[in-house]
């Protein structure tokens, strides 16, 4: 949404909405933590998780482009 507003050319829109399908294709979901409260080593934990969710859909999108021959730049 706001994001897309951010791509200055059709290969980044193109990559912002390949990445985002990853994450639906691939299951991830975040969790609502709404009122809870994660001790240090749970919120390490999650942010490791995330972060591999986000790296795993960049190279997803990625390899996605790359067949549509978009520019994987």
């Amino acid at each position: 949404t706001k994001i897309l507003e951010l791509a200055v050319n059709e290969d980044e829109k193109a990559f912002i909405i390949a990445h985002e399908m990853s994450h639906l294709r691939q299951g991830f979901f975040l969790p609502d933590l709404s009122g809870v409260i994660l001790s240090a080593e749970q919120l390490k934990r999650f942010q490791d998780i995330y972060q591999k969710w986000e790296h795993d859909a960049d190279l997803e999108a990625s390899a996605i482009l790359a067949q549509a021959g978009f520019s994987p730049k």
